[in-house]
């Protein structure tokens, strides 16, 4: 027996199904990441088509059924439709890249309200363009990471425990993460990490804002991240938006 369900939430994927419908991946307030099939939604005249499109916050009724993977859509509507991302390239390159992150490390049904917060934030931010896209998408990924559980201690030796965030020397390894200079050199085959990389994912993971930063190091941090996530989540590819 169907129940029906409303929720709110993003629209990380939409993918054609016969000549008429739609399925979408949203991942909601309510429900976590669920795939939902929106009958008729190609159609000109039809309304959710319009609303169900990538990166849209919207507001969805749909018909639950436990024995279902896909649900059907009853109706949706616009909570927002981030014009500032649309209008800009890079903006909605790296929006699309958050989508893609979210939707390959989350888990069906997996409710998860702090992610979901974190998720419409980073939209928010993103849309108001408050610092450069690159940006507001590697912190977006530091959060994911830390509530799937692969957080990565900025502070802290993950072997020994001893304090790192003010060394001159940090190491860092895909199995554990950042580690100590002692660690480094004597109980463990990391490898040094840059410091001014160490000091960028600092300020990301703390929230402390960054005025000015070089394209390599956004492109060393972004390797690094899309690398842990590989060693820890092996299906993990590299994210297909970043090469648009």
């Amino acid at each position: 027996m169907s129940q029906i369900r409303t929720t709110e939430g993003i629209v990380l994927s939409v993918s054609k199904y016969s000549d008429s419908s739609k399925i979408a991946s949203i991942y909601t307030k309510d429900f976590g990441k669920i795939s939902i099939i929106a009958k008729g939604a190609r159609q000109k005249s039809s309304k959710a088509g319009n609303v169900i499109d990538p990166i849209n916050h919207v507001q969805a009724v749909f018909y639950e059924k436990e024995s279902r993977e896909i649900q059907t859509l009853s109706s949706a509507d616009l909570i927002e439709h981030y014009t500032g991302i649309r209008e800009d390239f890079d903006r909605l390159k790296y929006a699309l890249a958050i989508t893609e992150l979210t939707a390959n490390l989350t888990q069906e049904h997996e409710i998860h309200q702090r992610l979901y917060a974190g998720l419409v934030r980073i939209f928010q931010r993103l849309n108001q363009a408050v610092e450069l896209p690159q940006l507001t998408f590697l912190r977006f990924y530091v959060f994911l990471l830390g509530e799937i559980g692969y957080s990565i201690d900025v502070e802290n030796c993950s072997l020994c425990g001893n304090q790192i965030y003010e060394s001159d020397i940090v190491g860092f390894a895909y199995d554990k993460g950042c580690i100590c200079e002692d660690c480094l050199q004597k109980t463990y085959s990391g490898s040094e990490f840059p410091v001014e990389l160490f000091r960028f994912l600092y300020c990301l993971k703390k929230g402390i804002e960054i005025n000015l930063v070089s394209d390599s190091l956004i492109s060393s941090l972004t390797r690094l991240l899309e690398r842990f996530t590989e060693y820890h989540l092996p299906a993990f590819r590299p994210l297909n938006a970043l090469r648009m």
